[in-house]
């Protein structure tokens, strides 16, 4: 009777342990969660997915199974995902059917369920894991953004980059900063214009008065402001860094400045420059664009000459070389022979001695030519829904940066700094900084939102 009881006591023991089988850690946190199957689509058209790659930009995603959307967001198949990530980012437990994220800050998503569980807590999620017949299909832009990859679409869907986390070194400025307005500048909408960093100091040009007198500045390792002159100009329309000068149209006079030898000069306007769309300054030649041209004048001899015989939207000259802009397709032109077109969707361009820089802003990637072979030399990518600066400086040294961030490129050696500056005021993240590098010393100058500020962060790499 007692072997009995015991036998029946032991199976009452073991129908209870396995009716009480625990959920497995990752199975709790969504085991109160109803499955609710999201809306899938097979699009007719999908964007062209790239990634990007510090050495080869913007390199294409390839994929197996089609694209998809989940609940209206671009989705791709798990497999693939594993293919784009790499496995050591993603895990996977078929009988949960929960996909994990990341080794460190683990994030988990479930299929069919409409919930992200992050170490914070639960969140709705509105596009998540589901099944397409046999396929596991992950939200593509959600899940990326999770894992700290940026995501840049264009404007017309048609492309889309990825742009995998980097890692940066943090770097503490050699000044504090402190936000101001320029003094004796008042402080409203100023228009300020950073031409060059010569040694350790700033050049550039800015208003006194909002629409007004202007005129050149230098800005010293001390945050020192230096003014060269008073000047009743209109703002200096293009600046020759070879020369060092810039030009500005005053009324009927063209006015050259140089920055280094702090001498003016004026000369007449000619006739055929009167409603110009556009005007370059290179090698004490006046560029400027027409309908039915780009024309080139000599202030000093006074020639006029049409190099480039066709319309044009946009261009940039350096060394007597032109890079113009016809029918949406970028063209170089140089004297004595045929103008070769250029493979880019890129809406901003300009040239130095060397290279080729074009800002694809669309998609949110700057490529570096060689200015012979048209070969791409270099790339950097960015957060196209930010502000960014690029300064080719030197012919040689590339500054690209976005608020904080800032990458520094030297072309010759391939050699690439990532910083993350700190110790910086918190209303200096969000803003715009054109930053400028000669080789040793990288000098930020910081613009604010409304108004111009003449403050500058220096930094010894």
């Amino acid at each position: 009777m007692m072997k009995r009881k015991a036998l029946l006591a032991a199976c009452f023991l073991l129908a209870f342990l396995v009716a009480a089988k625990p959920y497995s850690t990752e199975e709790k946190f969504f085991r109160d969660i109803p499955s609710k199957k999201p809306v899938v689509e097979t699009p007719t058209h999908v964007p062209e997915l790239y990634i990007f790659r510090r050495s080869k930009g913007a390199v294409p995603v390839h994929y197996t199974y089609p694209v998809k959307k989940i609940n209206g967001d671009w989705a791709l198949a798990y497999k693939d995902f594993i293919r784009l990530v790499g496995e050591k980012r993603m895990g996977y437990f078929p009988e949960e059917k929960i996909i994990t994220i990341n080794q460190i800050n683990r994030i988990y998503m479930a299929a069919d369920k409409a919930v992200v569980v992050r170490s914070s807590g639960r969140a709705e999620a509105a596009s998540y894991p589901t099944f397409d017949g046999d396929a596991l299909y992950v939200p593509l832009v959600f899940t990326l953004k999770e894992m700290g990859y940026g995501i840049n679409l264009s404007d017309d869907g048609s492309r889309l980059l990825i742009l995998p986390p980097e890692d940066q070194t943090k770097v503490v400025p050699d000044r504090a900063v402190k936000v101001g307005s320029i003094s004796p500048y008042r402080d409203g909408a100023m228009a300020t214009e950073i031409y060059d960093i010569s040694t350790t100091q700033i050049m550039g040009w800015g208003e006194k008065v909002p629409g007004g007198m202007g005129s050149f500045f230098q800005i010293n390792e001390k945050q020192s402001i230096r003014f060269i002159g008073d000047l009743a100009l209109d703002a200096p329309v293009y600046y020759d860094d070879e020369t060092k000068s810039a030009l500005a149209v005053d009324g009927q006079r063209l006015v050259i400045y140089s920055l280094d030898k702090m001498s003016r000069k004026s000369y007449p306007l000619p006739y055929a420059m009167e409603g110009a769309e556009r005007i370059c300054y290179d090698r004490g030649h006046v560029y400027f664009q027409r309908p039915g041209g780009i024309y080139a004048y000599s202030p000093k001899s006074k020639v006029l000459k049409r190099v480039v015989d066709r319309d044009t939207e946009d261009f940039d000259v350096q060394d007597g070389r032109i890079i113009y802009r016809r029918g949406g397709v970028l063209f170089i032109h140089e004297d004595d022979r045929e103008d070769r077109p250029l493979d880019s969707k890129a809406a901003h361009f300009s040239l130095s001695a060397s290279y080729i820089l074009l800002d694809d802003g669309d998609l949110g990637l700057v490529t570096i030519l060689d200015r012979d072979t048209l070969q791409a030399v270099s790339f950097a990518a960015y957060d196209k829904n930010k502000g960014h600066s690029v300064k080719l400086m030197g012919d040689r040294y590339l500054a690209f940066g976005q608020g904080r961030l800032v990458q520094l490129k030297d072309l010759d050696s391939d050699a690439t700094y990532l910083l993350d500056m700190v110790n910086i005021e918190d209303t200096l993240k969000g803003r715009r900084v054109l930053w400028l590098y000669n080789g040793s010393v990288l000098k930020g100058y910081v613009y604010g939102d409304g108004r111009k500020i003449a403050q500058t962060i220096t930094v010894h790499p």
